[in-house]
């Protein structure tokens, strides 16, 4: 069982190559001392401070039952420290529902369309992925379109998951990229959960009846939007 109290420790941030020029990845390693107090295999959401800074992360898996933990540049700039500095992190495992809220539009689109109950029935990986995907729309004609996708998917799968477009599905793994990169995601809920680390292929979200394998880069060309 993971433990629960505030756990403290100290290390050195260093910076690890990011896939993207405009995000700079900072960690520091965790001890395994504290990993152990974890007790938990995947990704770790934990609130607490550094250097006396609120913070809220995830801890994020390396192997042999280790973590490392991202800090972004909102919570180095509060406390003015970066690579080979050293940090005083606290933290504790975040039992809060990470989840975000419905947007305003989507819910009015989901109750018109008798679809809000299959949304509400999807598992809650699923439900965040196209949370995600919507609130990645730059244009307003493009987030209806996609508001209108997730309509027709949950319709047609009123208690099953829809199914997801290439596009989309080519996002989600540029962005599971930068979540795991940051140790946060674009719309400021800080989870990696429903993402796997495929060896040779990259990010693959998962979830029931879904696997999507990205095999090239050249599959998930930039659209606009």
């Amino acid at each position: 069982m993971a433990d629960t109290s505030e756990l403290g420790f100290e290390g050195e941030l260093y910076e690890l190559a990011s896939n993207y020029p405009h995000i700079i990845n900072v960690a520091m390693d965790v001890p395994a001392s504290v990993s152990r107090a974890f007790g938990s295999r995947g990704h770790v959401p934990v609130v607490g401070t550094a250097d006396g800074v609120p913070l809220t992360a995830t801890l994020v898996p390396v192997g042999e039952g280790r973590y490392r933990l991202y800090l972004d540049g909102q919570v180095r700039s509060a406390f003015g420290k970066g690579p080979g500095d050293r940090v005083e992190v606290r933290v504790r495992l975040d039992t809060s529902d990470r989840m975000p809220e419905l947007p305003a539009d989507l819910e009015e689109a989901l109750q018109a369309h008798d679809a809000l109950a299959a949304w509400e029935a999807l598992r809650p990986s699923r439900r965040k992925e196209s949370l995600v995907v919507l609130a990645d729309a730059k244009r307003a004609t493009t987030r209806q379109k996609r508001i209108t996708r997730i309509v027709q998917g949950n319709r047609r799968r009123r208690t099953s998951t829809p199914a997801l477009s290439q596009a989309d599905r080519c996002l989600l793994r540029r962005r599971a990229v930068e979540v795991v990169e940051r140790g946060s995601d674009p719309i400021g809920h800080r989870s990696t959960h429903g993402f796997t680390m495929a060896p040779g292929v990259g990010l693959e979200p998962t979830t029931r009846g879904l696997t999507v394998r990205i095999r090239r880069r050249s599959e998930c060309r930039r659209t606009k939007g």
